[in-house]
């Protein structure tokens, strides 16, 4: 989890030092995307209560 949100982090850095942003707006979005993913990974590999 820790692997995908840093790797989404700094390519967006990446991303947006190569578009020259003046907001780091591909840093937030792939930060919060892999952090969207990455709960939803981890819910759905619970055991499920039935």
């Amino acid at each position: 989890m820790i692997a995908v949100m840093g790797l989404a982090v700094w390519g967006g850095m990446r991303l947006d030092d190569y578009l020259e942003n003046r907001f780091p707006i591909f840093v937030v979005v792939f930060g919060l995307l892999a952090f969207a993913s990455s709960l939803y990974v981890l819910i759905r590999s619970l055991p499920k209560n039935e």
